[in-house]
C-alpha cells in the first residue's frame, strides 16, 4: 500500500465512523406491580435474560432507565417470575408461545416519547416511541 494511503486511510475510517454512528437513547421503562417482590426487564436488547435487568420499586412502579442505540425492540416484564408484556404499550408482536411481546422502536435522534403511556403509571418513557 502506498505511504500516502497508509495515513490517509485510518482517518477516513474514524470519519465515516463518527458521521454513522447512531446516537443511543435513554429510554425509561416503568410497570406498576403492587405487591411485587421483584421485577426485571428482558427483551432482545439483554438476550431475553430475566435477570439481567432489575427494576427498582417503589409504592408499587418499578422503572428502568436504560441506553438503547436505534433499532426496534420486542421486550417484556418478568414480574415474580411471570412474563407479562407492558400493557400500557398497544405496540406487540406475536411472542411464538401463544402471548405477545412489547415492540419499542428508538430512532437517531429521538428526543421525546411520543406513546399514549407517557405520564401513565406503567409504560414507557424517555427518548423512544412504540413501533408503529
Amino acid at each position: 500500500m502506498p505511504r500516502t494511503a497508509q495515513r490517509i486511510l485510518p482517518s477516513l475510517l474514524l470519519a465515516l465512523v463518527a458521521c454513522g454512528a447512531a446516537q443511543a437513547a435513554e429510554v425509561t421503562f416503568r410497570h406498576e406491580a403492587p405487591g411485587a417482590a421483584a421485577v426485571y426487564l428482558a427483551g432482545e436488547f439483554n438476550n431475553w435474560s430475566d435477570s439481567a435487568d432489575p427494576m427498582s420499586g417503589q409504592d408499587g412502579v418499578w422503572t428502568l432507565t436504560r441506553d438503547l442505540a436505534p433499532g426496534t425492540y420486542q421486550y417484556k416484564f418478568v414480574v415474580d417470575g411471570n412474563w407479562v408484556p407492558d400493557a400500557n404499550n398497544g405496540a406487540t408482536a406475536d411472542d411464538g408461545f401463544g402471548g405477545q411481546n412489547s415492540v419499542l422502536t428508538v430512532k437517531d435522534g429521538d428526543t421525546a416519547l411520543a406513546a399514549a403511556a407517557a405520564g401513565a403509571a406503567g409504560g414507557l418513557a424517555g427518548a423512544a416511541a412504540p413501533a408503529p
